[in-house]
């Protein structure tokens, strides 16, 4: 399936995002649409000072266009309340759920809060909190509405003497007040089911997920009403169900069609690929029927991550589809003749790796909302955002971004704009990148790889803004010759002699939460990792035999003691520039150190040592890896910069599927540099 579009697809209309980002807000991480209303949820938007009190944005639809009209935050909010995390809406009354709320000392317990409009206004009316919640309920996790009925998740929540079993509770707000009528549970509940994940409710039936129910291969657990009293009545479990498949992660429901979402299911034994089930309803029992999957799926797409259903419209997110850049996608199928097939995929106009687009989507009509909660502003930060997609819709006018280049000598020179179209430049002159993007939207150029032989640092001039009604043609890059970070007893004259520090960054001061690494998210531990750097000698103008003495790394951070290895190698100066080609590499020394524990923001001498015989034919790689951390319950994040750095850093990892260098840029991290000096001497 491709993004052709027809005289029925999916197009996007408009992206928003936050207009006050004082901090990462994961803006788009809950969305709700009903008519010409749509609100967006940043569940870790900082207000008042309160780090993680959560928001929620309201939008309204006029002439085509949404507008944002109201923020919408709690009256009594504090800091990691998470607010923001779930939001439904229906009419004139709206409930928030902040699951991270402390209620009564009670860390994590949850509260929901209710808004009500009034003239146009959305007011707090109430706030709900469970009458036997305890610590880490998270009560409000999930949130379902239909007319004066509602169910709240606690996915969290202790039962008996298991915890994470999970609950739901039942609302009644008929009176004008929402009060617990009944609180559900699954008849057969285990530890850390977390049941309450997620809500598919109409009023009268519920479908409850536990997702990690047996072994995480999930549940769905059915309910219905009679007499005011719920009841269940089915328990839903994938026909091929298997460990680690999350089936119930996401539910949605529309007349006598279920659909549910296992994005760790391994159909055809691909890992995370992700799936969705349909299932119909006859005579009150619930029945597979199909079983949902993307035609061009691959590992770690996580198709079936969210889902929203309308009639015989389904819209099915992958917020990892495009394999290891996480960019994301959304997928519509059509079941008007009675058997769901896939229609269209569709994707961001901006869309880059790690945007997780698709997590969530939500659908009402013709309209669609769908989130990129790790979406990239053009400075940098991580706001994220929420695109509007229109059946049939116009498409908005697009633009071309350009500008021209001067001084430049050396080779390697990358553009990229808005994080995710990059263009080489190999002479000064004009450019234009190729991919066009949308009237009204921001744009970033940025240097994502900087030139060398000689090493030269690329600026930019007027790189952002927003595209209004134009071809942007006015940017400039301008790139000077760097004096080499070699500092030489005798100058830097041809063949200079005696010893020397060779660096890439003009910063050597960590910046804290700069770095990356892969990790286990089940331990919070990191995995094994390698950081990487090639220094050039020809740049420090060295001719000589050259001998490495110690290595000076920069420790962002550790939790433990854990151990890290430093290895020397030559590799071929003919060997294209900024890349590392690991079957050219010839080790030629390596130590290994135990880091200092619970390091935060320091540096190690490591007494590493190697001989470089001709510094005119071979360059020097320095490679830092760290064992796997789960097995001494150890993290270590290499220390960085966002400070320039006059050659890529790069990283390596099994556990992430990097199995050779990339450059940290290449993964989504432009402003990961990473952080070393090399003692050297020469003859």
């Amino acid at each position: 399936m491709n993004d052709t579009l027809g005289a029925d697809a999916w197009v996007q209309v408009q992206e928003v995002t936050e207009a006050d980002p004082a901090f990462d807000p994961e803006f788009g991480y809950a969305v709700a649409l009903h008519g010409d209303v749509a609100m967006v949820g940043a569940q870790q938007a900082r207000i008042n000072g309160n780090d993680g009190q959560g928001a929620v944005y309201v939008f309204e639809r006029s002439n085509g266009v949404w507008t944002r009209t109201q923020k919408l935050v709690s009256d009594d909010g504090q800091a990691f309340d998470t607010f923001g995390h779930s939001i439904v809406f229906e009419g004139d009354t709206a409930l928030i759920g902040a699951y991270g709320a402390m209620v009564n000392d009670n860390f994590s317990q949850g509260a929901v809060y209710v808004f009500t409009r009034v003239n146009g206004t959305w007011m707090q009316t109430q706030k709900i909190t469970a009458v036997d919640g305890q610590a880490f309920d998270n009560f409000g996790y999930s949130l379902a509405l239909s007319g004066t009925k509602a169910m709240i998740g606690a996915d969290g929540a202790t039962v008996g003497t298991n915890g994470f079993q999970g609950a739901a509770y039942v609302y009644d707000g008929s009176s004008g007040t929402w009060t617990n009528t009944q609180k559900l549970t699954a008849s057969d509940g285990g530890i850390g089911d977390i049941y309450g994940y997620s809500i598919a409710f109409d009023g009268t039936r519920a479908m409850i997920g536990a997702y990690a129910n047996n072994g995480y291969q999930g549940a769905v657990y059915v309910y219905g009403e009679s007499g005011g009293t719920w009841a269940e009545t089915q328990k839903l479990v994938a026909a091929d169900g298997a460990p680690n498949a999350y089936f119930g992660y996401a539910t949605a429901l529309s007349g006598s069609t279920l659909l549910i979402g296992a994005w760790g299911a391994q159909p055809g034994g691909i890992d995370m690929k992700g799936s969705a089930y349909i299932f119909t309803e006859s005579n009150g029992t619930w029945t597979q029927t199909q079983q949902l999957g993307a035609s061009d799926g691959a590992i770690q797409d996580k198709f079936g991550h969210s889902v929203a259903l309308q009639g015989t419209t389904a819209l099915i997110g992958a917020d990892g589809w495009s394999a290891a850049t996480a960019q994301g996608a959304v997928y519509e199928f059509d079941g008007s003749s009675g058997t769901f097939v896939e229609t269209q995929r569709f994707v961001a106009s901006d869309g880059a790796p790690s945007y997780q687009f698709g997590l969530p989507v939500t659908l009402d009509g013709d309209t669609a909302l769908v989130g990129s909660w790790l979406w990239r502003a053009p400075d940098s930060s991580m706001p994220g955002s929420a695109y509007f997609f229109q059946r049939g819709g116009t498409p908005p006018p697009t633009y071309t971004i350009g500008g021209t280049v001067s001084g430049l000598e050396g080779n390697g020179l990358v553009l990229q704009q808005s994080g995710g179209d990059s263009l080489p430049i190999t002479a000064d002159g004009s450019f234009t990148f190729a991919t066009p993007i949308h009237d009204g939207a921001a744009y970033a150029v940025t240097v994502s790889a900087q030139p060398g032989n000689p090493a030269q640092t690329c600026t930019v001039a007027n790189g952002s803004g927003t595209v209004a009604g134009a071809n942007v043609e006015d940017v400039a890059v301008t790139c000077t010759t760097d004096i080499p970070d070699a500092i030489f007893a005798d100058g830097f004259e041809g063949g200079a002699t005696g010893p020397a520090t060779l660096a890439q960054t003009t910063d050597s001061t960590p910046v804290a939460q700069n770095s990356v690494a892969c990790g286990h998210n089940d331990t919070g531990t990191t995995t094994e990792n390698q950081y990487w750097r090639r220094y050039y000698f020809s740049e420090y103008a060295i001719t000589s035999t050259t001998h490495v003495g110690s290595v000076d790394v920069s420790i962002e951070q550790t939790t433990g003691a854990p151990n890290m290895t430093v290895t020397l190698y030559t590799i071929p100066h003919s060997v294209t520039v900024d890349t590392i080609d690991v079957g050219q590499l010839a080790q030629i020394g390596q130590a290994v150190v135990t880091t200092p524990a619970n390091a935060v923001m320091t540096s190690v001498n490591v007494p590493v040592t190697g001989t470089i015989a001709d510094p005119r034919s071979s360059d020097l790689v320095v490679e830092v890896s760290t064992d796997d951390g789960a097995v001494d319950n150890t993290v270590f994040y290499i220390g960085s910069t966002t400070s320039p750095e006059t050659h890529p850093s790069f990283i390596s990892s099994a556990s992430c599927n990097i199995a050779d260098p990339v450059a940290t840029a290449d993964i989504g991290y432009p402003d990961m540099h990473v952080i070393e000096a090399v003692n050297v001497t020469t003859d």
